[in-house]
């Protein structure tokens, strides 16, 4: 930062620098997190800067993941220090992978990691990361009008499965088991005997549920969360 003599200008300048360094969303060297030595915002060695070659794009969102605090998968507020005493999750498995796709991989695989919202934004198109989250109690229905029918002979919807005709797959799952910003949310099913049918266009019932739900769906997969 260049001198400045008065400490209120000194943090309006500190403050418009980072403002812009953060709006650049492709770096010249294709890093994460803040940019190479000799570019404006650099803050020193470690893992700042550290290229990956392979991550072309990302939004502000994911670079702000490691510069500033979030809330964990705990719902605690989390310093995103680079430190070697920083206890956050980002940061350490950054630290160990060698390139983008380890890094990815890490990440898919730590319990608490896969659930923030900063994965979910990074990954949200991964089909492999979606359907880690398919439970055990998981159902495949057939669709004509691109989604899964519930109800029953009264009154019955079709929530959209974000892909369109053919197989979709029903997943039912706890509260808080699966990273919700990967999907899209519909909305909410709440009543007695709810149908699941077999096919969009049919009147088949292979599963009826009571409750209340969440509905999340993504690229053919629907997550029913049972809400409490």
């Amino acid at each position: 930062m260049r001198f400045i003599k008065h400490p209120f200008m000194r943090v309006i300048y500190s403050l418009k620098l980072e403002r812009e360094t953060m709006k650049k969303i492709d770096f010249k060297q294709e890093t994460f997190g803040y940019p190479e030595k000799g570019e404006p915002g650099f803050k020193g060695g470690g893992v700042y800067g550290k290229p990956f070659k392979d991550m072309h794009h990302q939004t502000a969102f994911l670079k702000m993941c490691f510069d500033y605090e979030i809330w964990d998968s705990d719902h605690k507020r989390v310093p995103l220090s680079f430190g070697k005493n920083s206890k956050n999750v980002l940061v350490q498995l950054w630290k160990k992978a060698e390139d983008l796709k380890e890094f990815k991989e890490l990440i898919k695989c730590d319990p608490k990691a896969r659930l923030l919202q900063f994965t979910g934004v990074l990954l949200g198109e991964d089909t492999d990361f979606l359907h880690s989250f398919v439970s055990a109690e998981n159902y495949e229905t057939l669709s004509d009008v691109g989604g899964l029918k519930v109800g029953n002979s009264s009154f019955n919807i079709v929530i959209p499965n974000g892909y369109g005709d053919g197989r979709t797959l029903v997943s039912l799952n706890g509260k808080g088991t699966f990273n919700t910003e990967a999907f899209n949310f519909w909305g909410t099913l709440k009543g007695d005997n709810i149908g699941i049918y077999s096919y969009d266009c049919g009147d088949e019932v292979i599963k009826t549920i009571s409750g209340n739900f969440g509905v999340f769906y993504k690229n053919g997969l629907i997550i029913l969360e049972e809400w409490i």
